[in-house]
């Protein structure tokens, strides 16, 4: 007997993982047999000591060698042992390397895996000795030809068997039951007229001749059969010839399974399939192509009939979303490539067609044997389209054995640039797959055409065939039982069927069954459960019928088949239906359903669509038309139409209304569900409110046009300071013609000193902004000053992403105040002139008269006194203008070096000082928060002194004079004020209080109007303002601002 002990090494570069993985392998496969290994070259060493079934490792092994190179090792060195990666390393683009490098299977590591791995070591270890044995051929049957055709009588299969007239010639209780006619209703008569659709008949005949041409060899196809209640069916027809023992051709033999429910599984699973894909297309791409890998290296090697491999690959192909699959073997002796199979929509190629090497692209890729991805076709000098037109992108790839080239992988889409490289690689891979497969399905027909025909049907049969005798022991064991449950021939002849297939729970069932098989000498059939050799349950069709031979119970022969993958589609239907229910249910657009026409209704709704029309239940929406929710009709006809053109329509925005009449913007998606014969059922599709997004969209386009054509150049740059956007202003003020000739530059580049714009940039991105002052140079290189405001601009997480900034040319601006600040001076020059010169005449005018009066006192009389004390009034009055004048055109020179200044102490000196020069009731003066400063000393003490003084001089003579000086401290400055409760000013007198020698003759007073004016040309001289707010009796309050300057070493209270 055959050991099934597997013979494993696993290489990890952590003994503890290793132990782990060997101890969960080992709960759920007891035939596993492990040695370990800590790196590659020690797995190296005990691989070339030992054979092993199979490797598993980890890919980050050591330094010397990961696992990709324990495998490339182990090839080099002839070993072909399986090799699975079980690895920590989680990334798609590792596992193809490795499957593309030769790796059975990629799994990450975790024990949730566990079950997968073992199942994955498994297979590979049995598919790598089911190669072994295939090179064997397969074994001849040693049964006797009469108990092989009892086994083919009693089939759950049709068999039928026409001579070379076609006339039947053996019709099994599989075809009675699968056709309806009974063996005598047929026997002797030509089976074309009871089976065969009559459009179909010219069909059957090519077949045979087709059958003829392969000399006899095995042929499956799917084709349409009528029952003898008329009802049409579909099944697989499995032909052969049927020769006698000279070799001759005495008529043709064909097994028939009913694949009808089967199909409509398939098609209502392609349905929900479709639907469901609507939704998650984009996500599931990526790890379909993980997928498609996985299930074609897992299956196909084990498929041994090559138009099945062939429609296996195709069938997965399109998960991916690709609209025409094909396959095309290589024919080198007529330099031609032949069609072999296909799948997607329209299929307007059958198989038989053939191009010439060099025809297209498919042509050129098997005559070169190099692939081509052409992501626009109308620019790809090999293309040719006349089979399908609307092809706008295709990938090709060679089928390759070794050196020689068997066929061409062709995949075409409808979109352009629909394949990248990693496509391309993937599918090398797959086609690498396809190639083995394809070379194992050769030698299989080369073995099986060595085999008589009843041979050949039995040992074709995919199901399990059994025959035990009367005690239930087993004495035939076909290849179908050997797989379907997991034991060969050796292993199962002799045993008792019950105790080794039949679980716990169903060991009555089975006494049951073979006590109504003794009695009622009928075939059973029915479904029920049998248990496989490692354990795992399946789901069986069991069809059991007796062996007698006269009255005497000889034993029974039973036909098991697997239908596990039908009870899972059915139940994978069944939850891809719940799924697309609970999607449609829970995702924020409007999904639904309608049929079909322009007086289409509504058939299903989500509650998205509901509330996003404004209606109150499922119920209410489900009464509308769907020309109700239309704005415009027109855009009703017009969706029609594309819909019965195209089949689908994508994001098509729409005016839209809600149950309130209220306007909306949707983007509608939908496509058309079809059934088998192509006819729309019914049309799918989803609706996204954009009305809030278009709103910004143009929110968003007014915003740059409003840049754009700002009449102030606006400029962003990147984070390094690269120039990305320039507006027109821009480019007039600095002299360029387009936005190319700047773009990309840095921004420095564009002033006169760089290492000044380059501070500037560095400091936008830190602080915020940045505003002043910079020149700049022109393309021409002439100079400029503008005045710059730069911002930094943040997402909506606060990262910065850019800097913006606008410029205004302010050359002209800078000239005037230059101008103006020399008139200024020149100004200043004059009246110091012209003060100091007139203080000469004074003088001696003053003396004169003082002469004058001594000497002539008696001679002038009282009224010649009183005008001569005129005289020297006007004098003194003259001269303290004169020194107004002059203090006025020194405000603006330093006096002192600026330096701290306790302003509460001097406002408490200037208190004191007045009240000793005004001699009244002391006035009641409160201070608030009077800040030590850093300034010029004498110029801030004349502002007090003006401010106090004046709060004395134009006091209220009626009351108590109350001053308040306080400060409040802001930004960048300070505002101080100095508050009397005094006579008051009129509101239309405040601004001309601060003219030079402007009074306001509310009260006589002395002095000569000069002093706030002095005091407004010291504050605004130190870069503040001056302003004042009174009523008439009700006192004033003068404000005036002074920069911070220096570090104050404390506050005053």
């Amino acid at each position: 007997m055959e050991d099934k002990t597997l013979n494993i090494l696993i290489v990890d570069n952590s003994i503890t993982a290793a132990e782990k993985t060997r101890t969960l392998l080992q709960k759920e496969e007891p035939r596993f047999r492990f040695d370990l290994a800590c790196e590659g070259e020690e797995g190296l060493r005990k691989a070339k000591r030992r054979a092993y079934d199979l490797i598993v490792s980890e890919y980050h092994l050591t330094p010397a060698m990961n696992g990709l190179q324990l495998l490339d090792a182990l090839r080099a060195s002839g070993i072909e042992v399986p090799f699975i990666f079980y690895s920590s390393e989680r990334s798609l683009e590792r596992a193809v390397d490795c499957l593309r490098k030769g790796a059975e299977d990629y799994l990450f590591k975790g024990e949730e895996n566990i079950r997968e791995l073992a199942s994955s070591i498994a297979k590979a270890a049995e598919e790598f000795r089911s190669q072994k044995d295939n090179q064997k051929l397969l074994q001849k049957t040693q049964e006797e030809k009469n108990y092989l055709e009892n086994i083919i009588v009693n089939s759950i299969d049709g068999v039928v068997v026409a001579d070379q007239e076609g006339k039947v010639t053996l019709w099994n209780r599989g075809a009675e039951q699968l056709f309806g006619y009974t063996a005598e209703e047929v026997m002797g008569k030509h089976v074309d007229q009871f089976i065969v659709p009559p459009k179909f008949r010219r069909t059957e005949e090519k077949l045979l001749r087709l059958v003829e041409k392969k000399g006899g060899s095995f042929l499956e196809k799917e084709v349409k059969r009528v029952r003898k209640s008329g009802e049409v069916i579909y099944t697989t027809a499995s032909y052969n010839l049927v020769r006698d023992t000279n070799g001759k051709i005495i008529g043709l033999a064909a097994i028939e399974k009913d694949i009808t429910e089967q199909k409509r599984l398939d098609s209502e699973l392609k349905k929900a399939k479709e639907r469901y894909r609507l939704q998650y297309q984009k996500e599931q791409r990526r790890s379909t192509y993980l997928n498609i890998i996985t299930q074609v290296s897992r299956k196909i090697t084990a498929i041994l009939d090559l138009q099945k491999l062939l429609q296996k690959v195709v069938n997965l192909i399109p998960a991916i979303g690709y609209y025409q699959v094909s396959i095309w073997t290589s024919e080198p002796e007529k330099k031609r490539v032949l069609f072999k199979t296909g799948g997607g929509e329209p299929m307007r190629i059958s198989r038989g067609y053939s191009q010439r090497f060099k025809e297209g692209i498919i042509g050129w890729v098997a005559y070169t044997g190099k692939p081509i991805l052409a992501n626009d076709v109308s620019k790809e000098p090999r293309y040719v389209g006349r089979l399908y037109p609307e092809t706008k992108s295709e990938i090709s790839v060679p089928i390759r054995f070794g050196t020689r080239i068997l066929g061409v992988l062709d995949i075409q889409s409808t979109e352009l640039n629909a394949f990248t490289r990693e496509d391309l690689s993937t599918l090398q891979i797959l086609a690498a797959q396809i190639a083995i497969a394809m070379e194992n399905a050769r030698l299989y027909e080369e073995a099986r055409s060595k085999g008589d025909y009843l041979e050949s049907l039995v040992r074709n049969v995919t199901d399990a065939i059994v025959s035990v005798d009367s005690q239930g022991r087993v004495v035939e064991w076909n290849k179908g039982a050997e797989k379907i449950f997991g034991y060969t021939r050796e292993e199962i002849l002799g045993k008792e069927i019950d105790a080794v297939i039949v679980p716990t729970g169903k060991q009555q069932e089975a006494v049951s069954i073979t006590r109504r098989a003794m009695a009622s000498r009928e075939i059973i059939d029915f479904e029920t459960i049998r248990r496989r050799k490692d354990g795992t349950l399946i789901n069986v069709l069991l069809s059991a019928s007796p062996i007698i031979k006269g009255k005497k119970f000889l034993g029974a022969v039973a036909i098991y088949k697997d239908i596990t993958e039908r009870k899972r589609a059915e139940e994978e239907l069944r939850e891809s239906e719940e799924k697309y229910k609970t999607l449609t249910s829970n995702i924020n657009v409007g999904a639904y359903r309608n049929s079909v026409g322009a007086k289409g209704k509504f058939i299903e709704a989500n509650p998205a669509i509901v509330k996003m029309f404004g209606y109150k239940s499922r119920e209410e929406f489900l009464t509308l038309n769907v020309a109700d929710l239309y704005q415009n009709p027109a855009d009703r006809k017009k969706f029609n139409e594309k819909m019965l053109k195209f089949g689908y329509v994508r994001d098509e925005e729409l005016q839209l209304k809600k149950k309130d009449g209220t306007l909306f913007i949707g983007s509608v998606s939908t496509v058309a569900a079809k059934d088998e014969k192509g006819k729309v059922m019914y049309y799918d599709g989803i609706i996204e409110d954009i009305t809030e997004r278009k709103r910004a969209e143009e929110a968003m386009r007014i915003k740059d046009s409003a840049i754009a054509s700002s009449i102030s150049a606006i400029a962003i740059t990147d984070l390094e300071g690269n120039l990305t956007y320039v507006n027109n202003s821009f480019l007039k003020l600095w002299g360029y013609d387009s936005a190319e000739q700047v773009l990309g530059k840095p921004a420095v580049k564009f002033w006169q000193l760089e290492e000044r714009a380059s501070e500037v940039l560095k400091a936008s991105p830190k602080k915020g902004s940045w505003v002043g002052e910079l020149v700049a140079m022109r393309k021409d290189g002439s100079l400029f000053d503008v005045h710059l405001l730069a911002s930094r601009v943040t997402d909506e997480a606060g990262k910065p992403i850019c800097m913006m900034a606008s410029f205004i040319d302010i050359t002209e601006r800078k000239r005037i105040e230059k101008e103006i600040k020399r008139k200024s001076q020149e100004l200043e020059s004059f009246v110091y002139t012209v003060s100091h010169d007139l203080k000469s005449p004074l003088i001696s005018i003053k003396g004169f008269s003082e002469l004058l009066k001594a000497s002539s006192r008696d001679r002038l009389g009282e009224k010649g006194l009183h005008q001569l004390e005129r005289i020297a009034s006007n004098i003194d009055e003259m001269n303290r203008l004169i020194g107004d004048l002059l203090k006025l055109s020194r405000v603006g020179k330093a006096v002192e070096q600026p330096r701290n200044v306790d302003t509460l102490s001097m406002a408490k000196e200037i208190v004191e000082e007045l009240n000793l020069r005004f001699k009244i009731d002391p006035p009641k003066v409160r201070y608030y928060k009077l800040p030590i400063i850093y300034t010029d000393k004498l110029h801030f003490r004349q502002i007090l002194q003006n401010l106090l003084s004046n709060a004395y001089k134009f006091r209220d003579e009626n009351k108590k004079l109350k001053i308040a000086v306080g400060c409040t401290e802001l930004h960048n400055t300070y505002q101080f004020y100095v508050k009397d409760n005094g006579i008051g000013i009129e509101e239309q007198h405040l601004e001309g209080i601060f003219h030079i020698f402007r009074r306001i003759e509310e009260k006589k007073v002395e002095g000569t109007g000069a002093g706030l004016a002095i005091v407004k040309k010291i504050v605004e001289t130190n870069g503040g303002k001056i302003w004042a707010k009174s009523a008439k009796g009700e006192g004033s309050t003068f404000y005036f601002t002074f920069p911070k300057r220096g570090k104050p070493t404390s506050t005053s209270v």
